[in-house]
C-alpha cells in the first residue's frame, strides 16, 4: 500500500491535502507544509498500517486546526509505532506553541533555536528543546493552554541557586523535547515586563514548519545568544577553553555592518551592558564597568561558579540562624521525588533512592571546597 499525495489546493488559506490508500481517501488541513513531509516520512519508515489507521479513525475537516492531527498521531496507542527525531519535532512543536498562544491571545516570542540559523546567526545545529518568550503575567495562562494539548510541568525540586528561576519547562510524554516558557532571559536585568516590550516592538514574523511565528529581532537575537553563551563562559575560560559557538558569533556580527550598533542600542533597553560587556566589548565598544548591583554580583558568580553546591552554600551565607538548620536537613536529604527529579537514572523503589542520594552526596562533597573558595572571592 502506499501513501501519495492525491490533491492539493487552498482552502480559507490554508493548504488542504488528501492522502489516497487503495480505495480510501484521507482528507486532512493543515498549516504546515514541513509536517505533511514528515508525516510521509513517518509512514515509509515505520508502521504505515498504523498511521493509515490513525488517519482513518480522525476525520479532519476544514475547520480543524493543523496541531490535532500532531496530537492525534503523536498521544494515540499506535504512537508507538511512531518515531520523530529533534530535527523534526522542535519546529512542529514551535508552531503548535505559536498557533496556542495566538488562540489564548497570548504575546509570545520564538527564541533562539533553528531560526538563529535562519537569521546567519549561528551554524546550523539540532535544538533540544522549544524556548519562547511571554510575559511574566501570561505564563501561567500560557502552560494551562499548552495543558489541554498534553504538556505539563517537568518536575523540578525548588533548590537554591544563583540566579533567580526565569522558566518553567513542560514536557509531553511523545514528544521527546521540552518546551521552555520563559518570563525573563537570564542577563537581561532591567525590569522582565519592560524588557518583552521592548523586544516585542522590534520582533520579526519568520516561518517555521510552513507557520508563520513572532520572534525577536535580529539584533535582540544575537544579544540572547551573547547572554545564553557568556551565562557560564567564565567557567570555560578560566580553565584555558574557548567557546567555538562564542567566537563564531562574534564574527559574524563583526562581519555585519550596522548589527552591533542595533546590539549596543538592544542591550542598553534591556539592561545587559554589563552582563553582556565581555561580547560588547569583543564587537568593538568601550563599555564603562559599573558599581554592581545585586542582580549583576549573582549572574557573576554564578558565571564563575562551576558546581550546583554553590547554591546551597549561598542560601547557607544569606540565611539566618535559625533558618540554617533546616536548609542543612533540605541539602543533606532532598525528597525521593526531587532525587529523581535531577537524577532520572538509578532505578525505582528504595535501592533507586539510595544510589541518588549517595550520588549526589558524594559529588556535593567533592565539590564543596571549589566552591567555597569561588564565594568567597567573588562575594
Amino acid at each position: 500500500m502506499s501513501l501519495r499525495r492525491r490533491h492539493c489546493m487552498t482552502h480559507m488559506g490554508m493548504s488542504v491535502v488528501q492522502f489516497r490508500t487503495g480505495r480510501h481517501r484521507l482528507p486532512c488541513c493543515w498549516g504546515w507544509t514541513d509536517f505533511s513531509q514528515a508525516v510521509q516520512k513517518l509512514a515509509t519508515s515505520r508502521s504505515l498500517r498504523s498511521l493509515v489507521t490513525s488517519m482513518k479513525t480522525f476525520t479532519v475537516s476544514a475547520h480543524r486546526q493543523p496541531h490535532q492531527l500532531v496530537e492525534r498521531l503523536m498521544s494515540g496507542p499506535e504512537s508507538k509505532a511512531l518515531s520523530i527525531t529533534n530535527e523534526e519535532s522542535v519546529p512542529l512543536a514551535t508552531a503548535l506553541a505559536q498557533w496556542v498562544a495566538e488562540n489564548a491571545h497570548i504575546r509570545l516570542l520564538i527564541l533562539k533555536g533553528p531560526l538563529a540559523h535562519e537569521s546567519g546567526l549561528r551554524a546550523r545545529k539540532t535544538s533540544t528543546d522549544v524556548d519562547v518568550l511571554v510575559l511574566p503575567s501570561d505564563v501561567d495562562r500560557l502552560i494551562s493552554a499548552l495543558a489541554e494539548h498534553g504538556w505539563s510541568p517537568r518536575p523540578w525540586p525548588q533548590f537554591p541557586t544563583l540566579l533567580p528561576p526565569h522558566s518553567r519547562a513542560l514536557l509531553h510524554p511523545q514528544w521527546g523535547i521540552d518546551i521552555d516558557v520563559h518570563f525573563n532571559w537570564p542577563g537581561f536585568l532591567a525590569p522582565a515586563s519592560n524588557v518583552f516590550d521592548r523586544l516585542w516592538e522590534r520582533r520579526r514574523e519568520m516561518t517555521l514548519a510552513g507557520t508563520p511565528v513572532q520572534t525577536t529581532g535580529r539584533a535582540d537575537t544575537a544579544l540572547i545568544l551573547a547572554l545564553h553563551l557568556l551565562r557560564e563562559a567564565p567557567q570555560k575560560w578560566n580553565r584555558g577553553r574557548t567557546i567555538p559557538a562564542y567566537d563564531d558569533l562574534i564574527k559574524r556580527v563583526v562581519a555585519d555592518d550596522g548589527l552591533s550598533a542595533d546590539i549596543r542600542a538592544a542591550a542598553a533597553d534591556t539592561g545587559s551592558e554589563q552582563t553582556a560587556r565581555p561580547f560588547l566589548e569583543a564587537v568593538g565598544f568601550e563599555i564603562p564597568e559599573t558599581e554592581p548591583d545585586d542582580a549583576l554580583r549573582a549572574w557573576r558568580l554564578h558565571g564563575a561558579s562551576a558546581h550546583p553546591v554553590s547554591g546551597w552554600l549561598n542560601a547557607f551565607a544569606d540565611a539566618s540562624i535559625r533558618e540554617r538548620p533546616s536548609l542543612v536537613w533540605r541539602a543533606v536529604f532532598p525528597s525521593a521525588a526531587d532525587l529523581r527529579a535531577i537524577d532520572p537514572a538509578g532505578g525505582d523503589g528504595a535501592r533507586g533512592t539510595f544510589y541518588r542520594w549517595w550520588r549526589r552526596l558524594k559529588r556535593g562533597i567533592r565539590t564543596a571546597p571549589a566552591a567555597i573558595r569561588t564565594l568567597r572571592k567573588e562575594k
